[in-house]
């Protein structure tokens, strides 16, 4: 009798937290905007006003449409066909790691591995090819940024700090044998 009820309490106490576990919205979306970085927190994509995303029959269609003082906007966090998507629309040019895409409005480039283990206190997407890396930051507030690169993946560590002024952005093409290239 004591183990039913024990069983019936665990039951109560742990399927709040199954139920509770895959609703949670994991997505994050950044601009150059402050007041539209607060109104997509905790978004769903479909719900991002600047980004027409679509999947379909095995396709993507990851469209930004953005204001035109905008000169990047990214976002990470959210799934496709049951695997994640990350982008940085960034210049005029769209960089994901999906290869399934079907439809951008801009020249896309598509880098496959995400590098999930760059340490950064700054929201950050990288990615990889065999010969560098492309990194991208933003931070909402003023602040000092730090970011760590793994040594696995360019050969030996690398360590990078900078400041970003609210709402600022930098994007970095590091390759395996020539140095950062910082626009």
């Amino acid at each position: 009798m004591f183990k039913q009820k024990l069983k019936l309490v665990l039951a109560f106490l742990v399927l709040p937290i199954i139920i509770g576990a895959g609703s949670e919205n994991k997505s994050v979306f950044i601009s150059p905007d402050s007041g539209a970085n607060k109104k997509m927190e905790g978004e769903n994509v479909q719900e991002i006003e600047y980004l027409r995303f679509e999947y379909q029959d095995g396709q993507l269609t990851l469209d930004p449409i953005l204001p035109p003082n905008w000169t990047w906007f990214a976002g990470k966090g959210f799934e496709a066909g049951g695997s994640e998507v990350q982008f940085v629309f960034w210049n005029g040019i769209l960089f994901t790691n999906r290869s399934d895409l079907k439809y951008c409005n801009f020249r896309s480039r598509v880098h496959k591995d995400i590098l999930t283990d760059v340490v950064s206190n700054a929201f950050v997407i990288c990615f990889r090819r065999p010969d560098e890396v492309v990194l991208f930051t933003a931070a909402d507030k003023d602040q000092d940024v730090f970011i760590t690169i793994p040594e696995k993946y360019l050969g030996k560590e690398m360590k990078f700090s900078f400041h970003l002024k609210d709402n600022e952005a930098k994007f970095m093409r590091i390759g395996s044998t020539n140095p950062p290239y910082l626009p």
